[in-house]
């Protein structure tokens, strides 16, 4: 019969620097799923804020579990399940946050991630690579051309 393990991925398995905590985990988890158990990773990232991370950190998982569990990954990076804000609440939501300079406002779509920080607005593309820092565009403007936004 086969078994699962749903781990977190930040504090837990890696660090602020995307290093292992522990050595032996990589390798155990390796173990595990070579014994056919599944091993899920767990993580409030969103797809294209965790690619980079995974290009990086060698870790073996069956699934991802996304966005405080608001979307499941398999293994081939494909969606399985999503769940999406509604598009009007989404907006509102973003444009109420994006009041406060101060604060770290971010949606992911469909293509990219749009993110406003100490008032300039950073794009990064699918793949999780910055791809402009914009000066003309406001995240207000951004947000309202949105067709979706992942939770």
């Amino acid at each position: 019969m086969k078994k699962i393990i749903f781990s977190d991925l930040d504090g837990t398995l890696i660090n602020r620097e995307q290093k292992e905590l522990h050595e032996g985990n990589f390798e155990a988890i390796k173990k595990w799923r070579e014994a056919g158990n599944l091993f899920v990773l767990c993580t409030g990232r969103n797809p294209i804020d965790i690619l980079p991370t995974l290009k990086m950190c060698d870790i073996e998982f069956d699934y991802l579990v996304l966005c405080n569990g608001a979307s499941l990954y398999d293994q081939q990076l494909n969606c399985v399940y999503e769940k999406q804000f509604p598009l009007e609440l989404g907006k509102h939501i973003l444009h109420e946050c994006a009041k406060n300079k101060e604060m770290i406002t971010f949606y992911c779509d469909q293509k990219e991630l749009v993110m406003q920080q100490n008032g300039s607005v950073v794009v990064c593309d699918n793949q999780g690579q910055t791809h402009k820092i914009t000066s003309g565009k406001t995240f207000d403007q951004y947000v309202d051309e949105a067709d979706c936004f992942r939770m």
